[in-house]
């Protein structure tokens, strides 16, 4: 079931200093990246990551400049052009519903599911789809 994306976060400026509405998941997913470097270590290369409700890509662009190859799942298409703009290679942003992910049965290494699960009806559904694209031995950031 397709949910809407949030007004809120369907638009440009997630990667712009000056745009307070972003400032929070900025500093947010700052925290998380030195999160997953502790949990994980600093070298992504090789490492599929799924990065599930990505919205302007604050999570799955900097692994990406890690090493990481990162799909994006997210609704909001405005947020999705506004991190294809920072040009990141290894990062494929995807349109679709982080409850249905449009990606096959243990396609990564590592899952992010970590500004997603507060916007859809079942959070605990959206866990069991994460875990589903796990590969044996993976691992999944909630």
């Amino acid at each position: 079931m397709a949910t809407a994306a949030e007004p809120l976060f369907d638009r440009a400026g997630w990667w712009e200093p000056r745009d307070r509405a972003f400032a929070s998941l900025r500093a947010v997913s700052a925290f998380r990246l030195d999160l997953l470097r502790q949990w994980l270590g600093d070298d992504w290369r090789g490492r599929v990551v799924v990065d599930l409700g990505c919205g302007g890509g604050l999570l799955a662009i900097p692994l990406a400049a890690r090493g990481a190859r990162v799909v994006g799942v997210d609704l909001a298409a405005a947020a999705l052009r506004d991190a294809r703009r920072q040009r990141a290679e290894g990062w494929q942003p995807v349109l679709g519903d982080l409850a249905a992910p449009p990606l096959a049965d243990g396609c990564a290494d590592v899952g992010l599911l970590a500004d997603g699960g507060e916007h859809v009806d079942a959070p605990a559904h959206a866990v069991a789809g994460a875990a589903r694209l796990l590969a044996p031995g993976g691992r999944l950031f909630v």
